[in-house]
C-alpha cells in the first residue's frame, strides 16, 4: 500500500490515465499444498476519498492488507464500525473491493453481509452472482469497467469493484446502526482478498465553511464609512442543531454600530471592553427542515486620524466568526469558521472575512534620490541639474517637476544666484519640495587676493579697572568676491585674571 496523496494533489491536473509499473509476476507453475494447480495473478487500485458539498455526510473505511480464502480456510470477517447510520428513511451505502486469482469458471465464492435479521446474505451485482462474486472482471456500478488498458472482460484472476449495497427496505443496514460485518466465504474457489472498503452516509448536523458565510456590502469601504456584514447560515447536514451561537470579535479600527432586525429567535450582545458580539440561536431555527438565514449588523470605519500613524494608503481589516453547536441526535459540540472565499467545489475555505480600508492619502512622496545641497562654484563650474524621482506608498507614479532661476543675468563679470527646485507631487496633490542654492563667483574673484573688511569701527587697545572690562564688541565683513564672509573671535588673559596683581586681555577677530 502507497499512499500518493500528495503526489496526485501536486499535479496541475489529476485527470487522466494512471499507469503502475514492475508489478511482480510469476511465470510458470505453481502448485497447490494439495498438489492441484493454484494459478496466479497480480493487480493494483487507486483509491480516491473525494469531498462535496452538495453531498450528506458519509463515514467511510478502508480496509488493506490480505485475507486468503480457501474450502477449507473460509467464513473471514470483518466490521465496520464507528458510525451512526440516519435515523429514518433509506441508508445509503457503497463498498470497494480489490482481490486476487478468481476464477471466472468456478463458483461457490460469496461476499456476505449480516443483515438486520442477523442472518447472512449474499452481496451481488448484475455482473457478479451471489454465488461467484469474485469472477475475475473490473466493474463498477454493476456493469463492466472497460475505460482501460487492456480493455479485457475477463481478466483472468483479478476482481476489483465499487458497488452500491442493494440495501431494499434497509434490510443489510438500518437506521441508527452503529456497526456492519462483512463475510469472505468459499467451499471450492482460493482466492485473496487485499482491499475491502465501505462508504456509508452517516448521521451528523452540519455548519461547515460552506454553510457559514460572512461577507461585508463593501470590501474596500474609505475612512469614515459604515459597512453592512452578512453572516449567512445553512444547516446543511442530517440531524437539527442545537445550542448554537456565533461569536466574533469587532477589529479595533472598526466601531460597532448596531444590528439589523432580527428575528424572535435570536438574540446578541456585544461586549464594549472585549470588543465581542456574540449572536445566540433559538433550537429550531436551524433545523435540517429550516431555511437558510441572514444576520447583519453595521460597523463604522474609523477615522483618517486613527489610521494617520499608518505610513500606507490601505489597511486590511479581517475578522473571523466561529459557530459552536451541538445535534439533537449527535450531541458532540462542534466548531466551525466562515469563510470569505470558497474553493473550486464550492467548499468554503475557512478563511477570514477581508474588508481593504482605504485610507486619505495625507503622506507626500519624498525623493529616491541623494537631494543635490548648495554649494558655491565659478562661472565654467555650474553643474547640470540632478535627475530626481519621487516614490509614494499610495501612488505608484508620483511627478516630478524641475524649475531653476537666476539673478543677474546669469553675468560672470558680476557672479550671481542660481535657485533649483524639484517638486514631487502625488494624485492626492500631496507635494514635497527641494531648493539648491548655487553661487557663481565673478569672474574677477575667481584669483580673489583681497582679504575682506570689517564693516564696524575696529576696538583700541584700552586699560581699564579690573570691574570695568567692556564687552567684546560683534565685528561683521564684508568682501568683494564674498557674500558671506566668515569672522571668527578668540581672547585670551593672563595671570589667571588676578584683579589683585592685573592682567592683560587679548581680544582677536578674523574674517576669512
Amino acid at each position: 500500500m502507497k499512499d500518493i496523496t500528495s503526489w496526485v494533489q501536486g499535479l496541475s491536473d489529476p485527470f487522466g490515465t494512471y499507469q503502475v509499473a514492475n508489478v511482480k509476476a510469476t511465470e510458470g507453475q505453481l502448485l497447490s499444498h494439495g498438489g492441484g494447480r493454484t494459478g496466479t495473478s497480480g493487480g493494483w487500485q487507486i483509491v480516491v476519498v473525494w469531498q462535496s458539498p452538495l453531498m450528506p455526510q458519509k463515514h467511510i473505511t478502508l480496509f488493506d492488507g490480505y485475507a486468503h480464502i480457501t474450502s477449507t480456510e473460509n467464513n473471514f470477517d470483518i466490521t465496520f464500525d464507528g458510525f451512526q447510520t440516519v435515523p429514518n428513511g433509506d441508508v445509503k451505502a457503497n463498498m470497494i473491493m480489490g482481490s486476487l486469482e478468481g476464477d471466472r469458471g468456478i463458483s461457490r465464492n460469496q461476499l456476505l453481509m449480516l443483515n438486520t435479521s442477523n442472518t447472512w446474505e449474499p452481496l451481488s451485482t448484475p455482473i457478479r452472482q451471489p454465488n461467484n462474486f469474485f469472477n475475475s472482471s473490473i466493474t463498477t456500478h454493476g456493469s463492466d469497467f472497460l475505460d482501460r488498458t487492456p480493455a479485457s472482460s475477463n481478466t483472468l484472476g483479478y476482481d476489483a469493484s465499487l458497488f452500491d449495497l442493494d440495501n431494499k427496505n434497509n434490510s443489510l443496514i438500518t437506521n441508527n446502526q452503529t456497526s456492519a460485518t462483512v463475510r469472505m466465504t468459499s467451499d471450492q474457489e482460493v482466492y485473496g482478498l487485499y482491499l475491502l472498503g465501505m462508504a456509508v452516509e452517516v448521521y451528523e448536523p452540519s455548519l461547515h465553511s460552506l454553510d457559514l458565510y460572512a461577507t461585508p456590502s463593501d470590501e474596500n469601504p474609505r475612512t469614515g464609512e459604515t459597512v453592512q456584514i452578512y453572516l449567512d447560515v445553512a444547516n446543511t447536514g442530517n440531524d437539527n442543531i442545537r445550542d448554537l451561537s456565533f461569536t466574533t470579535t469587532v477589529p479595533e479600527e472598526m466601531d460597532f454600530i448596531g444590528v439589523e432586525p432580527l428575528p424572535s429567535e435570536i438574540t446578541y450582545d456585544f461586549n464594549t471592553i472585549t470588543r465581542v458580539l456574540t449572536f445566540n440561536i433559538a433550537d429550531g431555527l436551524t433545523d435540517v427542515t429550516s431555511a437558510p438565514y441572514t444576520i447583519q449588523y453595521s460597523v463604522r470605519v474609523k477615522d483618517d486620524a486613527y489610521f494617520s500613524s499608518i505610513p500606507a494608503c490601505t489597511f486590511n481589516s479581517e475578522s473571523q466568526t466561529l459557530a459552536t453547536y451541538m445535534g439533537e441526535i449527535n450531541m458532540t459540540q462542534q466548531v466551525s469558521n466562515s469563510s470569505f472565499t470558497f474553493d473550486d467545489c464550492g467548499i468554503g475555505n475557512g478563511d477570514p472575512t477581508s474588508i481593504v480600508i482605504h485610507i486619505t492619502d495625507v503622506q507626500a512622496p519624498v525623493f529616491a534620490e541623494n537631494l543635490p545641497g548648495d554649494i558655491t562654484v565659478p562661472c565654467n563650474g555650474v553643474p547640470d541639474a540632478a535627475t530626481l524621482t519621487a516614490i509614494d506608498y499610495c501612488d505608484p507614479n508620483p511627478s516630478t517637476t524641475f524649475t531653476e532661476t537666476a539673478t543677474n543675468d546669469r553675468s560672470c563679470e558680476t557672479g550671481y544666484e542660481i535657485t533649483r527646485t524639484w517638486t514631487a507631487t502625488d494624485n492626492a496633490n500631496n507635494t514635497f519640495t527641494h531648493t539648491q542654492i548655487i553661487t557663481v563667483i565673478a569672474d574677477e574673484c575667481i584669483m580673489d587676493e583681497e582679504p575682506p573688511t570689517f564693516i564696524e569701527e575696529l576696538p583700541e587697545d584700552m586699560t581699564v579697572d579690573c570691574d570695568a572690562i567692556p564687552d567684546a564688541v560683534l565685528l561683521t565683513a564684508i568682501d568683494n568676491c564674498d557674500t558671506d564672509p566668515e569672522v571668527t573671535f578668540t581672547e585670551t588673559a593672563t595671570n589667571d585674571r588676578d584683579c589683585t596683581t592685573g592682567y592683560e586681555i587679548t581680544r582677536t577677530w578674523i574674517a576669512v
